[in-house]
C-alpha cells in the first residue's frame, strides 16, 4: 500500500520504508528511530490519528523555545466505539507522571540531539508501557513543553484493533516500570 502511494517518496529517499522481522513494537521503534534522519522526532501508532495541526504546533514551540527538548499536547481517547472522547490532558508534574501516565507516546515528541546518550530507547523487554518508561526517561532532566491542544485521537477496540492496552498483561510490565522510576 505505500509503495502504491509514495513510489516517488520512498524512491527519492524522502520517506524510509523499513521492512523488519516481527520482535514488538519496542524494537520496531528503535529501528526507526535510528533509521530517521530529522531534528525532531514524532511518533504514530496503527491505533492513532492525527490532528491537522499537531506537527506544526510543536515545531513551532521548538522555533519559539531553543531550550526546550520535547513537547506534549492533549490526547481524546474514543473506547469501544464511544461517540464521546475522554480527553487526557494534565499540567506537567513529575511527581504526577510517575504514578499516572498522562502522556501518551503519540502526542510526544522531542528533539533528537539531547536524547542522545541518555539511552532513551524503548525497553524491548518490556511489552506493554513502553511509552509511559521512554517518556519518564526523556522528560528525567529537562519537562516537556505543554501544548493545549488535542493533537491525536485514540482509538481503543479489542474486537477490531486488538490494542496492547487492551490485550497484553500490565502487571510485569508496571513491576518493571515501578523498580526503574
Amino acid at each position: 500500500l505505500l509503495r502504491n502511494i509514495f513510489l516517488k517518496e520512498i524512491d527519492s529517499g524522502f520517506i524510509k520504508l523499513l521492512e523488519l522481522p516481527h520482535r514488538g513494537v519496542s524494537a520496531a521503534r528503535n529501528s526507526g528511530i535510528s533509521a530517521a534522519s530529522g531534528d525532531i522526532v514524532f511518533f504514530l501508532d496503527s491505533d492513532n490519528t492525527w490532528e491537522p495541526y499537531h506537527t506544526l504546533l510543536a515545531s513551532c514551540a521548538y522555533s519559539l523555545n531553543p531550550e526546550i527538548n520535547s513537547t506534549y499536547s492533549a490526547l481524546a481517547v474514543f473506547a469501544d466505539g464511544c461517540a464521546e472522547p475522554e480527553i487526557r490532558f494534565e499540567t506537567y508534574r513529575r511527581d504526577l507522571l510517575i504514578s499516572n501516565n498522562f502522556i501518551d507516546l503519540n502526542i510526544f515528541s522531542h528533539r533528537r540531539a539531547p536524547m542522545a546518550g541518555r539511552g532513551a530507547i524503548f525497553d524491548e523487554k518490556m511489552t506493554r508501557l513502553v511509552d509511559w518508561d521512554y517518556i519518564l526517561r526523556c522528560t528525567n532532566k529537562d519537562p516537556p513543553y505543554a501544548i493545549p491542544y488535542v493533537a491525536a485521537k485514540y482509538y481503543l477496540d479489542r474486537e477490531r484493533l486488538s490494542n496492547i492496552t487492551l490485550t497484553v498483561p500490565l502487571e510485569s510490565n508496571l513491576l518493571r516500570l515501578r523498580e526503574r522510576h
